[in-house]
């Protein structure tokens, strides 16, 4: 297997949300939103997660709602 078909399989959908995170969220709040804002964080979303979403009608509106899907999946996938 090549470095190329390593980094597919890591860059992949599925193991992102395989590793979303593994703490359970049962009264354990803060060490389940740190270990989620880490996998955010690595996935380049802190940014998302902390602004207001940009003028509809726009290419930067169209990006955020994608990444707003990619967070939503990883929270339904997670605890839905």
């Amino acid at each position: 297997m090549s470095s190329e078909d390593i980094n597919n399989i890591f860059d992949s959908a599925a193991s992102k949300q395989l590793f979303a995170t593994t703490v359970k969220l049962n009264g354990n709040y803060l060490l389940w939103a740190q270990s989620f804002h880490l996998f955010v964080g690595s996935q380049k979303k802190l940014k998302h997660l902390a602004e207001d979403p940009p003028a509809k009608g726009t290419s930067a509106y169209d990006h955020w709602v994608a990444s707003d899907f990619s967070v939503m999946t990883w929270l339904i996938n997670k605890y839905g």
